[in-house]
């Protein structure tokens, strides 16, 4: 399930409450966070990239499109 996959972490400060969603297992990716201030973050994807060698018009869409770079979910 997913709770086995995530590490839910909850951090109390002086404007309220944050919610973090970490993958269990390393390198433990920060999936989504709700901010106490009502906002909501959420990964939409991620890529293990070599970034030097994507630094040029165009690498962006040549890395996304590369199934090669991408984490599992």
């Amino acid at each position: 399930t997913s709770s086995e996959r995530a590490i839910d972490v909850t951090v109390q400060h002086a404007g309220g409450v944050d919610h973090f969603l970490l993958d269990a297992g390393g390198p433990h990716l920060l999936r989504e966070w709700k901010a106490a201030n009502g906002s909501h973050l959420k990964m939409k994807r991620n890529l293990k990239v070599d970034y030097w060698n994507y630094n040029k018009p165009g690498d962006r869409e040549r890395a996304l499109s590369n199934p090669m770079l991408r984490l599992p979910d």
